[in-house]
């Protein structure tokens, strides 16, 4: 059994996420990432802290992770669900136990595909004007 797992979330898969643009209190251009509450049954507590709740569901076809995350969603809209809408359910996040081997195989000749470079960017939440 595993005890440790990596996971990757995919959060433009949110409902209705954007990266926009917005200004700090200094007035600088940050790139910010916009993810609706109520759209995504997101839980924003008395201290203003956000809690989402995801479940894991193992996958049939292991070959990149062996667990899919998908937003929970509140017992009364799940009831309201079909089982297609409940099986289809966007898939915001891979999980895998750490180690796992992914079972991909290259073509002999087919070169490594490069990683596209992320940008880092740190700030203060508190210098935010919203």
């Amino acid at each position: 059994m595993y005890d440790n797992f990596t996971i990757s979330i995919n959060l433009s898969k949110f409902n209705g996420a954007k990266v926009k643009e917005l200004k700090n209190q200094k007035g600088e251009n940050v790139e910010c990432l916009i993810i609706p509450i109520k759209d995504n049954n997101i839980y924003v507590s008395q201290k203003n802290e956000a809690f989402i709740n995801l479940s894991a569901r193992e996958k049939t076809d292991q070959r990149f992770s062996t667990h899919s995350l998908v937003i929970n969603v509140d017992k009364e809209t799940y009831k309201k669900m079909d089982s297609s809408q409940r099986s289809n359910m966007p898939i915001v996040g891979l999980m895998s136990p750490i180690g796992f081997k992914r079972n991909i195989k290259r073509k002999e000749n087919e070169p490594k595909k490069k990683e596209k470079a992320t940008k880092r960017v740190d700030f203060n939440i508190n210098d935010m004007i919203f």
